[in-house]
């Protein structure tokens, strides 16, 4: 695992257990808002993308930040790629 993983492993890790403990202390059921574990985990990516950017990060360096290094820039050819071939 590189650095660059590890520290958005941390970045999410850290995010969604800030957001599990304000659930608790405020009698609030994670399970009944999000139904899965993956919506859960959509909206942490999602909500830690967003804050960065309220933040000033730069949304290509929130989404690698979160996401992993050069993600976001394979993410720009990917869609680009399937525009070129729907032109």
């Amino acid at each position: 695992m590189t650095t660059a993983t590890a520290n958005s492993l941390e970045l999410l890790r850290k995010a969604s257990e800030f957001l599990v403990n304000q659930a608790n202390e405020n009698g609030i059921s994670l399970q009944e808002m999000f139904g899965t574990t993956e919506r859960f985990q959509q909206f942490v990516i999602s909500l830690t993308m967003k804050t960065l950017v309220d933040a000033g990060v730069e949304v290509d360096r929130a989404y690698n930040m979160v996401c992993g290094e050069g993600s976001f820039q394979r993410l720009a050819d990917e869609v680009w790629a399937q525009n070129q071939l729907a032109a």
